[in-house]
């Protein structure tokens, strides 16, 4: 089982840095951000993150934050499909091995068909990620109007039948989402390849935006008992820190790095023995 920070908690910090401040607050692996990690590819950043990944020993664990149109037209999904597959080139040079996404918003009422279409997709792209040796997590959201649940997205991924593509579970949007914890069984966390975790405190759920995460352990779900049910079926995949809050942007990345560290490690104690040694060096002074 491996922890990490997406880099999404650190949005407003460049890449090579907050990899340094992962590192200082003793995770081993980051998440990379894909809107953020293109710009920077795009700008010719890719050197100094490889730099800043053997310099401070970290390894990416995966990439979030890439949206496909699963329940779109049949344009929509090419559309969408080509800027996964330019995506998935872009990211090889990083050689990461994991891509979570997203499953796109169903405009119209759900049907039985919107289902088999998408599990045909998925194992279009299973192929394709094949070719670039990845592994895929499909993301419930629950703003997604058709694949709200954690049972409904595991349903779909048995049916794919792949080793390749199994699910995140981002626990913000399962709190919001109509999945219950008894869905978290046996066969459903054999799929699960990653699970994000945040917070949420003094805001209706209706009324709850990614924006409004804070650091699990700080708020009003219940990650102790996730946890355990987690742990009950044997989980080992990517345990994820993902809090896009804007309020954290501003603070020092190295902050940032360790509250996040520390709270995960409050919440699952366990991950504490995969931690590294940490580099000596001088406190980040960006964004004090």
């Amino acid at each position: 089982m491996i922890s990490c920070l997406s880099l999404v908690t650190l949005c407003e910090t460049e890449t090579a840095k907050a990899i340094e401040a992962c590192a200082r607050a003793g995770f081993s692996h980051v998440e990379f951000w894909w809107p953020r990690l293109k710009t920077e590819l795009q700008a010719g950043a890719l050197d100094q993150i490889l730099e800043a990944l053997e310099e401070h020993k970290v390894k990416p664990a995966g990439v979030a934050g890439l949206g496909l149109e699963l329940a779109g037209s049949d344009a929509l999904w090419r559309e969408s499909l080509a800027r996964a597959i330019d995506a998935l080139l872009a990211m090889s040079a990083l050689k990461i091995p994991m891509v979570t996404f997203t499953p796109g918003i169903c405009h119209d009422p759900p049907h039985e068909a919107l289902y088999s279409t998408a599990i045909e997709r998925l194992g279009d792209l299973a192929e394709i990620a094949k070719g670039q040796d990845l592994e895929l997590a499909l993301e419930i959201r629950s703003d997604s109007r058709w694949l709200t649940s954690i049972d409904t997205a595991a349903a779909i991924i048995s049916q794919v039948d792949n080793p390749r593509v199994g699910l995140c579970l981002d626990l913000f949007h399962y709190y919001l989402g109509p999945s219950k914890q008894e869905d978290l069984n046996a066969i459903v966390v054999g799929l699960l390849k990653s699970v994000q975790f945040s917070d949420l405190i003094g805001t209706p759920r209706e009324l709850a935006r990614d924006s409004d995460r804070i650091l699990p352990g700080e708020g009003d779900f219940e990650l102790s008992a996730i946890v355990a049910r987690l742990q009950k079926y044997n989980y080992d995949g990517l345990v994820t820190v993902e809090v896009p809050n804007p309020h954290l942007w501003p603070i020092a990345s190295d902050r940032v790095a360790d509250m996040a560290n520390q709270s995960i490690s409050r919440i699952w104690p366990e991950l504490l023995n995969q931690e590294l040694e940490l580099p000596d060096q001088e406190p980040d002074t960006d964004h004090a």
